[in-house]
């Protein structure tokens, strides 16, 4: 065996003698064009989120060049190229080299090969930038792995990370390390790393793998599907046992999940049988798409509604599947799969999120006469979204909240349900008179209701007053993951550790049972290594003015480090994909939810403490573009940076925004002349984006409208030619708005309503 040091020592004395690139020569002599082992040849008949490899040689690449039923192509990567997300609709990984690489790449980098102590210690002062260590660092802690043939106390540059251990199994998936021969002393020093000790050769291994993942897999369908949509789509399977999460506890105003359904824990409305006899067997379906959407306020029982209607149907005959994580939907790959199954249904919980592609894929069926079924759940105050965002003829449950208003019935339901769980609390052994009363006294709401049953405080309550009391350790975590939750969205428990300053094992040390966090926050079953409230509506109450006095951080100091957390997760991939991070920075940055943030309109100082990190990107310039009302040349600017970083329907419409509100500014310093030529500016962006989108959102036509009606005032100091041309162009744009169907949504109406009437008359005429 190679005496490691006197390698290394080699190393760095060849370089010196010799030169790099004869070092290099060597090297390409050695590990280029390696002949794999035979246990190689397995790794490709399996599917994987990513490699990560110590090695400089290409025996993994040649391994999947030489099998032609690999699943998957990898993607090779060195460590200092450009990080991508991992996943997404390409049956391709990142394949990373995390000491360089001297095979063939198809281009021609540096291979940035980490071979001797200064080469380590260069690594370590990267690690904080924007590539390949840096989301291994992030990802290891949280992501299942599987180490094969690594002494992992032997990665100087990583061995901070490693040895701080793995915390995958808290997720449900565990983390091994192969090594044959281990010692006792070695086996425990892994396993207090977090890892399961696997004592055996790799080759034998991957065999064993191998055989145990095909006989799980399902062999008896031909319907199509793929590695992206296995991710993405899960079945949820009636009248089998499902386990629950550690503490979950559905009475006690936890989240519903499907096993709390298969259980019977929930009480039935008389809507979700009516809908599902409405609904029919899959082989009585129409040739028309349809989305039904249960809507209500917030913590009304949507979530509980929607899986409860799944299961209902499933007596029809249906298979439902629901979205899960964070991936963007394909709608060319959903429809494939759906089309392929009659028998399926799409659950979509928080609709509005994915109300785009949702458009999409039902357009896609409509013209692919696929009958495809998606029931949806949202909030109402997301329903003006999805109305305008989804074609009319598809929807159904728009117009009214039947779905989810809590009725007697439904309450006396739901009051039988617990009575056979023994969880009816305080109104236990009083008559239905009594129990009915409850329901009444707090106004007939399902929340209120129910939250003092078992308890003088309900569960949100007690969480309030679980935050108040926390010591400030604890407060950082509670305040980190319920401003993240105030949209929805759980957090990477890596940003968590970075935004609050304490590492993985301190903040699963809050979490675990016992601890104070337990009763609060969970893991994500829909994105591994995420953490989330047990309820979202705990996140508004945390973000409110009834707990801000509490807040160690200001929240808009810690809105800055999350973003600032995010930041090397995002890149164009990244936000094509809308990734986990993305999704999360998207609604940080919406120039509503930093106002909110703030408390205050003019936030371009927030902006601006993000500008290092996000000066290339479209959606970070759009939106500060939009919230600069105070200094309109800047946001000029702002926007047409926006657009130099990513021209499209979106931000060119920013653009036609700031231009036309430059147009109807409140200053006697604008000359006519000067205001009407930003107007034909914005007029011109806001065409542009009306051709890019084809007519697709309406979002031009509502900018057009608002921002033309501000200059009416201004129209008698121009020139004739000019005031034709502002209401020819408002004609035009109102009969186009009206062709698209644009003046389905009231709000687009209102705005083109309120110009002279001679003017909606002359544009009215044939």
């Amino acid at each position: 065996m190679l005496n490691q040091r006197r390698t290394t020592r080699t190393y760095r004395a060849l370089i010196d003698e010799r030169g790099a690139t004869h070092v290099l020569s060597i090297f390409k002599e050695l590990f280029a064009d390696c002949e794999p082992a035979s246990w190689h040849g397995l790794i490709p008949d399996l599917s994987w989120e990513a490699i990560w490899s110590f090695n400089i040689d290409d025996s993994i690449e040649t391994a999947y060049q030489n099998n032609k039923s690999r699943r998957q192509v990898p993607r090779t990567l060195i460590w200092t190229d450009q990080t991508t997300p991992y996943g997404g609709d390409a049956e391709e990984f990142p394949l990373v080299h995390l000491h360089g690489y001297v095979g063939s790449l198809g281009r021609n980098p540096s291979p940035n090969l980490i071979f001797d102590q200064s080469e380590y210690m260069a690594a370590l002062r990267t690690s904080t930038e924007h590539n390949w260590h840096t989301i291994l660092r992030a990802d290891y802690a949280r992501r299942p792995f599987i180490v094969l043939g690594a002494r992992l106390h032997d990665e100087t540059d990583l061995i901070e990370v490693l040895h701080k251990g793995n915390r995958s199994h808290d997720f449900g998936f565990p983390s091994l390390i192969v090594l044959p021969g281990v010692d006792e002393f070695t086996r425990r020093e892994y396993e207090r790393f977090g890892l399961v000790v696997v004592n055996s050769p790799a080759g034998e291994f991957f065999d064993y793998l191998h055989r145990a993942v095909h006989a799980t897999e399902t062999q008896t369908t031909s319907s199509y599907t793929s590695i992206y949509l296995g991710r993405v789509l899960a079945p949820l399977i009636p009248n089998t046992p499902a386990g629950s999460p550690r503490g979950h506890d559905f009475y006690n105003g936890h989240e519903p999940i499907w096993a709390d359904i298969v259980a019977d824990l929930d009480g039935i409305p008389t809507w979700v049988n009516r809908l599902s006899e409405d609904i029919g067997a899959p082989n009585n379906r129409t040739t028309q798409a349809t989305l039904y959407l249960i809507h209500g306020p917030a913590f009304t029982g949507k979530t509980t509604s929607l899986l409860r209607l799944a299961h209902e149907l499933t007596t029809s005959g249906w298979r439902p599947y629901v979205l899960e994580g964070y991936e963007r939907i394909n709608p060319e790959e959903f429809l494939r799969f759906f089309a392929d199954r009659p028998d399926a249904v799409l659950l979509i919980d928080n609709a509005a999120s994915e109300v785009g592609e949702v458009a999409q894929l039902l357009k896609l069926a409509r013209n692919s006469k696929v009958p495809l079924l998606i029931i949806g759940a949202e909030r109402d105050a997301h329903v003006d979204h999805i109305r305008r965002a989804l074609p009319s003829w598809s929807v159904i449950g728009l117009e009214s909240t039947v779905f989810v208003t809590p009725t007697p019935q439904l309450w006396r339901e739901i009051v039988e349900v617990r009575g056979r769980h023994a969880r009816l609390g305080r109104l236990e052994g009083l008559d239905r008179r009594s129990q009915e009363l409850h329901f009444v006294t707090n106004g007939r709401d399902l929340f209120s209701s129910l939250a003092t049953l078992e308890d003088a405080h309900g569960f949100i309550d007690r969480g309030a007053a679980a935050y108040q009391s926390a010591e400030p350790k604890v407060k950082g975590i509670f305040t980190a993951v319920a401003l993240v939750a105030k949209y929805g969205l759980s957090v990477p428990i890596n940003i968590v550790s970075e935004v609050t300053g304490q590492d993985v094992n301190e903040i699963f040390a809050e979490l675990d049972p016992g601890g104070p966090l337990s009763d609060w926050i969970v893991t994500d079953k829909n994105e591994v290594g995420a953490i989330r409230l047990r309820h979202h509506f705990l996140a508004d109450l945390i973000t409110s003015d009834r707990c801000s006095a509490f807040h160690m951080t200001p929240l808009s100091e810690l809105g800055l480090r999350i973003a600032k957390s995010c930041a090397p997760f995002i890149n164009p991939r990244a936000m094509r994909r809308r990734t986990h991070e993305f999704r999360i920075v998207r609604e940080m940055m919406r120039v509503e939810a930093v106002r909110d943030l703030l408390g205050r309109d003019d936030v371009d100082d927030w902006y601006a403490e993000l500008e290092e990190y996000y000066n290339k990107n479209a959606r970070y310039w759009e939106q500060r573009a939009l919230a600069l009302t105070s200094d309109l040349g800047r946001a000029f600017s702002y926007a047409k940076k926006a657009v130099a970083c990513h021209e499209d329907a979106f931000t060119l419409n920013t653009l036609g925004t700031v231009l036309m509100r430059r147009a109807g500014e409140l200053s006697e310093q604008i000359q006519p002349t000067t205001r009407f030529h930003y107007w034909v500016e914005g007029l011109d962006a806001l065409a542009k984006s009306a051709r890019i989108s084809e007519g697709e959102f309406e979002h031009p036509y509502m900018t057009f409208f608002t921002y033309t009606h501000r200059l009416m005032p201004i129209l008698p100091s121009l020139d004739s030619a000019s005031r034709a041309r502002v209401q020819a162009a408002y004609a035009e744009w109102r009969q186009e708005a009206i062709r698209l169907g644009h003046f389905e949504f009231r709000h687009v109406r209102q705005a083109a309503d309120v110009f002279p009437d001679a003017w909606r008359m002359s544009s009215d005429a044939p």
